[in-house]
């Protein structure tokens, strides 16, 4: 679809409608434990939609689930650190991506070009269109497609394989202690950087749905805060939004592998199955969304 195609007026709901809240399992595909644990999160909590890591190690068995969960939505997650590259025409500059802190100066010393990101995030994304996954979304590892200079591939890319949604807007109605004084400079950095990116790129035209869940990320936010974000977001009037989370279980695998992450897979997991969660949505009148449906609206 084109951009001007998306505009969010289309999705503007009344203020009597019920606020609709896309529960959000991103980096599927990136161990068997995240995979687990989204599974379960899925079939048993509130989960609705996840986006999945074409270069994961444990993409084929995501692949696999998805399939078996037809109205599991599901999105692209393009990976460019830390992860193996997909084998391209054109040969990718490095064996593994660059760790996201290092991603920049690769950049400026032409090690890896725009090019290079551009063939490899295509690849990608037809990696799972190949496979039968329908991507109603687009988002990215460490939320590179937000960077200056590459949001306009995300872009080309979106339109060319008319992918609805792409992650874009920041918000967070409910800042807690707990999030961090680190955590807190890179929500400030990312929002600002992506509000004038989008304002450049155009893709504020687009259907975009704004993303919380950002300062807590990883396991760090708790049913109260759960509750307190969703009270904060209704007296925003955002008819809907997006809660970025990663559930999974903490295999050997994951806890080895991503431990310098410093990410709690199990209790993003606990939170969305927990016996209390669904009733309390319920109770303020939220409905669990998802892009496809939210665009089918």
């Amino acid at each position: 679809m084109k951009p001007d195609e998306g505009n969010f007026d289309r999705y503007s709901f009344p203020d009597s409608r019920p606020l609709h809240v896309i529960f959000h399992g991103d980096d599927f595909g990136l161990t068997s434990g995240v995979n687990k644990g989204i599974l379960q999160a899925f079939r048993k909590g509130v989960l609705t939609s996840v986006s999945i890591m074409a270069c994961g190690a444990a993409v084929d068995e995501a692949i696999e689930i998805a399939h078996g969960h037809p109205d599991m939505d599901t999105g692209v997650h393009l990976v460019l650190s830390d992860e193996i590259p997909l084998r391209t025409p054109t040969p990718f500059p490095f064996a593994r991506f660059p760790r996201r802190r290092r991603l920049i100066s690769t950049l400026l010393s032409r090690k890896l070009t725009l090019q290079h990101i551009e063939t490899q995030w295509k690849h990608q994304v037809e990696m799972l269109l190949d496979a039968g996954i329908p991507l109603s979304h687009m988002d990215s590892h460490q939320h590179i497609h937000l960077y200056p200079g590459i949001l306009p591939i995300a872009v080309r890319i979106a339109i060319e394989y008319g992918i609805p949604f792409i992650r874009s807007s920041f918000t967070e109605p409910v800042i807690s202690a707990g999030a961090g004084y680190r955590r807190m400079v890179d929500y400030l950095l990312i929002k600002s950087w992506s509000t004038v990116c989008t304002l450049q790129t155009g893709i504020h035209s687009w259907a975009c749905i704004p993303t919380t869940g950002f300062l807590h990320a990883g396991g760090k936010l708790n049913f109260n805060t759960l509750s307190a974000t969703m009270d904060a977001v209704r007296r925003k009037r955002i008819p809907a939004i997006e809660l970025m989370l990663h559930p999974g279980t903490e295999n050997p695998q994951t806890c080895t592998r991503y431990h310098h992450w410093n990410y709690f897979w199990e209790n993003d997991l606990n939170l969305i199955t927990d016996p209390r969660t669904a009733p309390m949505l319920a109770q303020k009148n939220i409905i669990p969304a998802s892009f496809s449906r939210i665009h089918e609206m």
